[in-house]
């Protein structure tokens, strides 16, 4: 400690409160229906309205939804809660938004896409502490890919950002996000 930090009891204080703050995980809980999302804050780019997807000319998996225009970007949509085995897409709402997230595997094929949200997502600064692994008696979604946790006693599940990305490049034609959707 400082001779400055003893005469300006004010500075200890600060101090205290930034290493507080240190501890915080700035973050989005995004309502995919049956499951709560918990998105790292960094890997949000936007949160814009919902628009109607444009159907891809070819056949893809229903966890695609289809195609919009971010940015005069066309980027992919996905349903991350279509990932479990028979869920079905869900339908759009007055509240429903789209997450823009930005790609974690720097491809310039997909530079972004969107996740459905059914509901505005939240914003939310998560303590490390305030975040545990689900014991085997309370809910938790074990189909979908990543890791189910729970934020201050409440089920969410932090996605699998690179496997979406994978499933995304697989499914969709060479050029990724530069592939036009059907008129």
């Amino acid at each position: 400690m400082s001779e400055t930090d003893i005469h300006n009891p004010g500075a200890m204080a600060l101090t205290g409160q930034v290493a507080d703050q240190a501890d915080l995980i700035p973050s989005m809980l995004v309502d995919a229906g049956r499951t709560e999302l918990l998105l790292p804050g960094s890997v949000v780019a936007e949160v814009t309205t919902w628009v109607t997807p444009e159907a891809y000319p070819m056949q893809v998996p229903e966890w695609l939804l289809g195609a919009f225009t971010w940015r005069e970007m066309t980027l992919p949509l996905v349903a991350v809660q279509c990932f479990a085995h028979g869920v079905e897409q869900p339908e759009p709402g007055p509240s429903s938004r789209i997450v823009v997230v930005k790609g974690l595997k720097h491809n310039r094929d997909l530079p972004y896409f969107g996740v459905a949200a059914e509901d505005i997502p939240r914003l939310a600064a998560i303590r490390r502490d305030n975040l545990r692994d689900p014991e085997e008696t309370e809910p938790a979604e074990r189909e979908l890919p990543g890791r189910p946790v729970m934020v201050a006693g409440a089920p969410a599940l932090i996605p699998d950002l690179t496997l979406v990305e994978d499933r995304l490049l697989d499914a969709l034609p060479p050029g990724g996000v530069a592939s036009k959707p059907s008129a």
